[in-house]
């Protein structure tokens, strides 16, 4: 998500925080040596990742937690029932951001800059969540390449591209 918002904002002025955490993970470790090949491989240097664990502030920080799965979406809003409102899976959100993208209709000059434009993209991807039609569940959650061969890493990494691909592409190119 970082890489496609800092594509589309070269100026690196997007105006979004975007953080990665995990419910399990050990803080401070570097990223997977199989998922860190994959992200150079698409020109996305991963040297500078270090795990982190996510905690109650920073899901009650957010504007919008994406998760990998449905049962990391039900632990982030059992840790904060509040974020049941903005938590969702990144297939969820991404279904929910391309059913907006018709309805959209505003201009950049409306949007005023970066972070606006991601705030009126969620309310409206919010809008439309309920005309939705209900999905196979397990289509929202990306599988684990985790103790898999080199291929599921690449699978893996071309599943979250098309999602967040999804989100991004009504967002200018530069600005």
């Amino acid at each position: 998500m970082r890489a496609g918002v800092a594509r589309r904002w070269p100026s690196n002025n997007a105006g979004w925080a975007i953080h990665s955490a995990g419910l399990h993970a050990e803080s401070g470790m570097p990223m997977h040596p199989r998922a860190a090949k994959v992200l150079m491989a698409r020109g996305i240097e991963p040297s500078k990742f270090r795990s982190q664990r996510i905690t109650r502030d920073a899901i009650g920080a957010a504007d919008l937690v994406v998760t990998a799965t449905r049962e990391h979406r039900a632990a982030v809003v059992t840790l904060v029932p509040e974020s049941l409102h903005y938590t969702f899976t990144l297939g969820q959100y991404s279904r929910m951001a391309t059913a907006a993208t018709p309805a959209r209709g505003w201009t950049l000059e409306e949007a005023g800059d970066a972070a606006q434009f991601g705030r009126e993209m969620f309310k409206r991807a919010l809008q439309v969540r309920s005309t939705l039609q209900p999905v196979n569940p397990s289509q929202d959650d990306i599988a684990d390449p985790i103790g898999r061969r080199s291929a599921a890493f690449r699978r893996c990494a071309d599943h979250l591209s098309r999602m967040i691909d999804s989100i991004l592409p009504p967002l200018p190119a530069c600005w």
